[in-house]
């Protein structure tokens, strides 16, 4: 690997305070990590390829990383542990079996070897690969690092774009949070389940193997298998892959890109209302989850907000400033949520009826059937307003606005209590973030409610697009001047570092370069 050199140095012999800040400045990172995730169908790759297009105008490099690809490498490894016995080579061929052996096999690797496994599968591959990016740019330097070993000396300058497609776990997103922090974005792909189902048929997948990688694709019972639902609302941008917004999508990437990199770029409507319902929704503190809702009119503007807790008389929630007469469920009854009591109240009457009736095994037999019935999405014994409701509430409260034709930002699509309410309040659209399997919604109210496309004549579920209420302050807040001498200032997109900010060495060696340094200034 050639001869080894010990680490640069970050300080060089700078007279100035401005000049050692500006020294470890420039070791920020201009490497990133994009993330994808989507239902099957959804058109992850293209979405893929869109962004790649525009990160070519950044002078980036691209390396795509597949998990699927992965997952063929370890195939006959693992194919008895999976029950699989061909080849490879046949399932590649085999497009109604590849689907459900491959997700076969990341469950077996997700339980058996942990919820990260396909992620550190990718993270080797991207060590693998990035030795090779490095000679193609001109910049290989090797140094040995505290164990002594030689390892890549990482440049703040070479400018390398990374493709992971795609993520169906949410352990799996994590474990890239965890190592790759500010560089790492996760991009939701949507589309309705309708088009998915066409794009599926259309590349030979048979009817019923598409409905069943489609539902297995969303959610499984396990932990470790694929739990889309609980991956996808952890990303940073969401970008909508439907036939009737195939020009947005390229403009939201490009934009998505812009604000990446610095532009001066405001957020849309929906990004602010958005950012107002997950707001809404950390005031929470109901022990089960934290759901928020914003309600705004054709123009934007907030007229209620609301988030999930117990009510108190007189109007309102309880909040932190009632104090000693707080009676949410944290300060009551030992700190017991309401509504798992009253579901493991309605479990002991059901073993109650099994043993009254001589049933074997009754205990266990009551415990399957809460775990593996709609018993266990009951939300009736609950004490809080959920987040709809109590932003409802809160317009009806003040006479001087009204919510006929406003638009409603969830954090969470609606159950079905609150969206038998929402129709008939008159709500025209409602934006939501994060699936919830539990709602019966669109089954109990499919006269009124549509999810698939935008109708007129219903009420439209739809889910959100732009930039995730997670990232707003990070993307959005003012980062360095916006002019200069008077004029607005212009983002170079060949050199421009992205703004959320990761440094390549550790706080430490930081602190021991300062101090070296201040140390010379004061001799």
């Amino acid at each position: 690997m050639g001869e080894a050199v010990k680490k640069i140095q970050i300080v060089s012999s700078s007279s100035t305070d401005e000049d050692i800040s500006k020294k470890i400045k420039n070791r920020q990172l201009s490497e990133l990590i994009f993330g994808f995730c989507g239902a099957i169908g959804a058109g992850v790759s293209t979405i893929a390829d869109k962004l790649e297009k525009n990160l070519i105008k950044y002078n980036y490099d691209v390396v795509k990383i597949k998990i699927s690809d992965l997952l063929f490498e370890n195939l006959d490894q693992y194919k008895e542990q999976i029950n699989y016995t061909g080849s490879t080579t046949e399932l590649r061929k085999n497009k109604n079996l590849r689907g459900k052996v491959l997700q076969d096999l990341g469950n077996y690797l997700r339980e058996n070897k942990g919820d990260g496994t396909l992620s550190h599968m990718a993270i080797k591959n991207i060590a693998i690969k990035r030795k090779d990016v490095y000679e193609k740019n001109g910049k290989i330097l090797l140094v040995e690092n505290d164990e002594g070993k030689e390892e890549i000396q990482i440049d703040p300058d070479v400018r390398i774009a990374w493709f992971i497609d795609s993520f169906k776990n949410p352990e799996e997103v994590e474990v890239f949070r965890d190592i790759y922090r500010n560089i790492f974005y996760l991009v939701g792909v949507l589309c309705p389940r309708g088009l998915r189902a066409q794009r599926l048929e259309h590349k030979g997948i048979s009817r019923q193997d598409t409905a069943d990688i489609i539902e297995r694709d969303k959610s499984e019972k396990s932990d470790h298998g694929q739990q889309l639902v609980n991956t996808i609302h952890l990303s940073d941008c969401f970008i909508n892959n439907s036939h009737s917004n195939v020009t947005n999508a390229e403009q939201e990437l490009s934009r998505f890109l812009k604000i990446i990199f610095g532009s001066n770029i405001s957020p849309t409507k929906a990004e602010f209302a958005m950012y107002v319902a997950y707001s809404s929704a950390l005031k929470s503190s109901c022990l089960s989850r934290q759901v928020g809702s914003a309600i705004v009119n054709t123009n934007g503007d907030i007229i209620a907000t609301g988030c999930n807790d117990v009510p108190k008389a007189g109007g309102g929630l309880y909040g932190y400033e009632d104090q000693g007469g707080d009676c949410r469920c944290l300060n009551m009854w030992d700190g017991a949520c309401s509504n798992d009591s009253g579901k493991r109240d309605l479990k002991t009457e059901i073993e109650k009826i099994l043993m009254e009736n001589k049933i074997e095994n009754s205990v266990e037999l009551a415990e399957e059937i809460s775990k593996n019935t709609k018993i266990k999405w009951l939300t009736e014994y609950t004490r809080a307003v959920h987040a709809e409701m109590d932003a409802l509430i809160a317009a009806a409260r003040n006479p001087n606005v009204g919510v006929l034709g406003a638009n409603m930002y969830v954090t969470t699509f609606p159950c079905h209590n609150c969206a038998r309410h929402i129709v008939a309040a008159g709500i025209k659209n409602v934006f939501y973030i994060e699936p919830y399997e539990k709602s019966l919604a669109v089954k109990l109210h499919n006269d009124s409610i549509s999810t698939e496309e935008i109708l007129e004549n219903k009420v439209n579920f739809l889910p959100f697009q732009g930039i995730a209420p997670r990232q707003y302050q990070n993307l959005f807040v003012m980062h360095g001047d916006r002019k200069l001498n008077g004029k607005a200032t212009e983002v170079d997109s060949k050199v421009a570092k992205p703004i959320n900010e990761m440094f390549i060495d550790r706080y430490f060696d930081y602190e021991t370069k300062v101090v070296e340094y201040l140390e010379k200034q004061l001799q």
